[in-house]
């Protein structure tokens, strides 16, 4: 039933429900256990210091799980997709946790994180049940998604000894109302926070230097923003989509040098300032209610992927200017025009992409 080697519990080949794992063994191997659907409980004895990559993953059924004091490390993926899981203790032995470890446990409500892990990467994306998160100080970094789509998560409580929250981080937990950066953190990257459309309010205290891209993209509900003026200024381009932060002064778009980097508005209908001479890659990726842009004819590049994912695009009106339309700038527009001078570069563009055109002469 068990294949043991040197401490390490390298297969698991029987069918029974609930199992121990034997004293003596230190370490659960890479997938040991990976999709045993007919695990529901398993107890994990203090030998074992190491539970490996995907060493449970798919054991759907896996509904308890007892980690003693004494593991050191779990490994990429150890838990994901085990939809029945609904409690987990992690002990303070914990130092890491791997790129989604419990990535898809859409049975766990709560979970508490111990000081002694540095950082969460991916951990818990997906965790669609989850509602509420308490990090208990020493954590560093949360970043890669680790609580990325947790659709129902409403608490977080997080330490002073945060420094960094990375790209993606809290990316659609559309249940988060109101969230306070904590006094160490230093950066926050892109999308940290984006598509949180519940969220309210957002205090970013004076340590933050960085703010990356779409951080807060499409916050749609976000009123209330604590911040400095010259973070602000400097990171325009973070708050793309929160059209109630326009008190703060926030411009309809973010242009450097004639780049047009991030649309911030949330019009329907939107003309490109003449200033703009290029728009830049992703610009207006995924923007939600837009159906009609006018492109002036200053403009001579528009980038990869600039207009992608806009799916209420109906018409995008193009000049002779435009030399260069980037890979993948109208995917997913199923229902684009584009209006453009006859024989001009977007007219060859839209007939060699399949996009409906009205050539003008």
């Amino acid at each position: 039933m068990f294949e043991i080697k040197d401490g390490i519990l390298v297969e698991y080949t029987g069918k029974d429900n609930e199992i121990a794992i034997p004293d003596g063994v230190t370490e659960i191997g890479n997938g040991a256990f990976e999709d045993c659907t007919e695990l529901i409980n398993v107890h994990i004895p203090d030998s074992v210091k190491v539970i490996g990559e995907e060493a449970f993953c798919g054991c759907t059924r896996l509904a308890n799980i007892t980690i003693l004091n004494g593991v050191t490390e779990i490994g990429s993926a150890a838990f994901m997709d085990c939809s029945g899981l609904t409690n987990i203790t992690l002990p303070d032995s914990v130092g890491w946790l791997g790129y989604n470890a419990f990535d898809g446990c859409t049975g766990l409500t709560s979970i508490i994180i111990p000081g002694s892990v540095y950082c969460l990467d991916g951990t818990f994306n997906g965790c669609t049940g989850l509602t509420s998160v308490t990090i208990l100080d020493g954590v560093v970094e949360i970043t890669n998604g680790a609580f990325s789509d947790c659709v129902k998560l409403r608490s977080v409580t997080l330490p002073k000894s945060i420094t960094y929250i990375g790209y993606d981080a809290f990316a659609g937990c559309t249940m988060l109302t109101d969230f306070s950066i904590p006094p160490r953190v230093t950066e926050i990257d892109w999308s940290a926070f984006e598509g949180c459309t519940e969220l309210t309010s957002i205090r970013i205290p004076p340590s933050v230097t960085r703010i990356g891209r779409d951080a807060f993209c499409n916050c749609s509900k976000l009123t209330k923003l604590t911040i400095s003026d010259h973070l602000l200024r400097s990171s325009y381009w973070a708050f793309g989509g929160c059209p109630l932060l326009k008190k703060y002064g926030i411009p309809e778009f973010a242009i450097e040098g004639g780049l047009l980097t991030t649309y911030l508005g949330s019009s329907e209908k939107i003309d490109i300032p003449d200033s703009v001479t290029a728009i830049d890659d992703g610009a207006l990726r995924s923007t939600p209610g837009l159906t009609s842009v006018s492109i002036p004819n200053s403009v001579i590049k528009i980038g990869q992927c600039a207009f992608k994912d806009c799916s209420d695009l109906r018409v995008v009106s193009i000049h002779n200017s435009v030399t260069y339309i980037g890979a993948d700038a109208f995917n997913n527009c199923p229902n684009l025009r584009i209006i453009c001078p006859f024989g001009s570069y977007a007219h060859r563009y839209a007939k060699k992409h399949g996009i409906h055109v009205v050539a003008l002469s």
